[in-house]
């Protein structure tokens, strides 16, 4: 994983970098923001905590922290990422990104006026994770999350999520069990009603994953 300064096509607001990097640091693993932009009039922006995946570059922003898919670099050029607060204690804050590339199309078919296109850490990632942290590997008494085996949680659709994670080893015996009850958790969530769990490989696991808690109470700490 690399690193490596803003680029100059685009930027993030104060407001949006701190927003960011509150969302990255409640996160129990080393973390960014996915920013991946879908085509459609207008197009839509899906934004989601993951950790990255390796060889990714990593564009820093103060505190924020993000990895921009290469299909939604085109989108950014020119734009900007902005946070607006909730209007109300119940409700949600939510992110924005306008810009010069994200023209819906008219009734013509030519490019209209620059658009703002929403978006937001999907409020259902912060119970999904206190769920997770109850289920634990059999062989190791420290739940999944503090482990480090959860790579990343996206929204593919409404009601769906998928959870990347690994496992400590490719011959994990248990791979399969805890493939299973990570599902049966995920869809005890309100909100999801449907889960996909899906075991990678990439970054290798190994004891620097782990929370600083773990890594104390194995003595890599």
């Amino acid at each position: 994983m690399a690193t490596v300064e803003p680029t100059p096509t685009f930027r993030v607001s104060p407001s949006a970098q701190e927003a960011i990097g509150s969302a990255i640091a409640r996160h129990p693993t080393p973390a960014v923001v996915r920013l991946r932009i879908l085509p459609g009039t207008p197009p839509t922006v899906q934004m989601y905590l993951v950790q990255p995946r390796f060889g990714e570059e990593v564009l820093e922003f103060g505190p924020a922290r993000l990895v921009l898919d290469p299909e939604s670099r085109p989108y950014m050029d020119g734009g900007t990422i902005d946070y607006h607060p909730p209007s109300s204690p119940s409700a949600p804050g939510s992110f924005s990104v306008e810009g010069p590339r994200l023209r819906p199309l008219d009734r013509t078919g030519a490019a209209s006026e620059p658009s703002r296109i929403q978006g937001s850490v999907d409020p259902r990632e912060a119970p999904l994770l206190e769920a997770l942290h109850r289920v634990y590997d059999p062989e190791i008494p420290i739940n999944i999350v503090d482990l480090g085996l959860i790579y990343g949680i996206e929204w593919p659709a409404k009601d769906k999520v998928l959870v990347r994670m690994t496992v400590t080893s490719p011959g994990c015996p248990v791979a399969g069990m805890l493939e299973g009850e990570v599902k049966r958790v995920a869809v005890g969530i309100p909100g999801i009603r449907d889960a996909e769990v899906r075991i990678v490989w990439e970054p290798p696991w190994g004891p620097e994953k782990m929370s600083e808690a773990a890594r104390r109470r194995f003595g890599y700490a």
